[in-house]
């Protein structure tokens, strides 16, 4: 159920002062672990978030095995969901599961706990993301103290930004991945028409720019070009319990099926205009952050030049956007990161019992 990875082992304990617990709670993949000081991973555990019955027995599990392993005892942490905060509260946007933090007081033995929106913990985690995790697009360098901001597509599409205060860069919160898709030629129009009529409402960016996104261009492409694609191919992405973006990204990045590169092209071409209309937003010129669950899959395929040429594709703007620093974090713990350093460093935002 669980795939634990133990960092440290019971003797490199004592060499910690304070531990907290962080949860990264998404709409495919939910991560749980606990830190100890400057965010220094001590164990994390990872499932698959259809697999997750309730998210409180789910910390549970990780402060008892906390508990059992280190013979610690954890009392605050911060738990970061694919949602919008409401109070006390988040309802997971693209999942059934919910973090009510009033239970979690009420049944795990934590006292101050954080609840922050998934991409709320980018930004808090950014500062924690090594060089090595990070892939740089362009060749724009980053503006000391300026803003930045961060994108990223994974089961939906998230995004924020990051403003210096004086002192530090505080993430401030976004539902912009909700933005309604506009269709800007034919073959736009007619992929919008269709994936309409499959979720009967509006097409937004995170229905487009997404695994799901992903998967409805690989629909369209099998509805809307001949029949050149490969069977066995196309009949492993349709099996049900599979993860079918991830199935169709390495396809598609490989070429080897017509269909999930046509998927992965367009895709492609509409996370480029959704960075570059963020980026119009913000002005993020200290970097713009490409994050999420997908990117890391293909970066090699946002490095060519169709990507880079769409981001600046503006008859007015083009000269500002070329000047607007481009990365890909590669770095899958990044979520984790971010809680655990709202628990450690921004004890201001932690409710209380």
């Amino acid at each position: 159920m669980y795939v634990k990875d133990v960092a440290v082992n019971k003797e490199e304990i004592s060499n910690f002062n304070d531990f907290v617990l962080a949860a990264d709670v998404g709409g495919t993949n939910s991560k749980f672990a606990v830190y100890g000081d400057n965010v220094k991973k001590i164990f994390s555990f990872e499932i698959k978030s259809s697999e997750i019955k309730d998210v409180v027995n789910t910390i549970k599990d990780v402060i008892k095995f906390a508990k059992e392993e280190f013979s610690l005892t954890i009392d605050s942490g911060c738990i970061s969901a694919a949602g919008p905060v409401s109070g006390r509260r988040i309802n997971l946007t693209n999942s059934p599961l919910n973090v009510d933090v009033d239970r979690v007081f009420s049944e795990t033995g934590l006292i101050k706990v954080g609840l922050i929106n998934d991409f709320e913990a980018v930004g808090y985690g950014l500062s924690f993301v090594e060089d090595c995790d990070l892939e740089k697009i362009n060749s724009a360098k980053p503006v000391e103290d300026e803003s930045q901001a961060y994108i990223g597509a994974g089961t939906g599409l998230g995004q924020g930004l990051l403003v210096f205060n004086g002192e530090r860069r505080v993430p401030l919160a976004s539902e912009g991945g909700h933005c309604s898709f506009c269709a800007i030629d034919e073959y736009d129009w007619d992929m919008k028409t269709f994936i309409e009529k499959q979720v009967n409402h509006e097409v937004d960016y995170d229905l487009m720019v997404s695994g799901r996104g992903l998967v409805h261009m690989f629909n369209f492409a099998v509805y809307n070009l001949a029949d050149n694609g490969e069977y066995e191919i196309r009949e492993e992405i349709e099996k049900e319990n599979v993860d079918k973006g991830t199935l169709i990204t390495k396809y598609g990045v490989n070429g080897d099926d017509e269909y999930c590169k046509k998927a992965v092209d367009y895709f492609v071409k509409h996370y480029a205009r959704a960075i570059r209309h963020l980026a119009l937003s913000v002005l993020p010129f200290g970097g713009m952050y490409i994050a999420g669950g997908i990117a890391p899959n293909m970066v090699d395929r946002l490095k060519k030049n169709d990507f880079l040429e769409e981001f600046e594709n503006h008859y007015a703007q083009k000269s500002l956007l070329n000047k607007i620093p481009l990365y890909v974090v590669k770095d899958t713990n990044i979520g984790l990161k971010g809680a655990a350093n709202v628990a450690f460093n921004f004890k201001e935002k932690l409710l209380k019992k």
